[in-house]
């Protein structure tokens, strides 16, 4: 049995296409996401491993947004 054929069987709601598009994205061949050369992970790993501390991207986003709403 493959891989697909697994996942259509525990996902028989999903469409054939879903399931084909989960199996990339695992595979990381995702059409969605291009593919970034290796010396580019492993610097963006070696930047992720000095991190000190935990950011909330989330809070910078909406903090950012407050920030250019009263420059308009």
């Amino acid at each position: 049995m493959t891989a697909k054929e697994k996942l259509l069987e525990r996902a028989p709601h999903w469409s054939e296409e879903q399931a084909e598009r989960a199996l990339l994205a695992v595979e990381g061949d995702s059409p969605a996401r291009p593919k970034q050369p290796v010396s580019l992970l492993q610097r963006a790993a070696a930047l992720r491993a000095r991190q000190t501390k935990v950011v909330d991207a989330a809070a910078l986003v909406r903090e950012s947004r407050g920030e250019l709403e009263q420059r308009a």
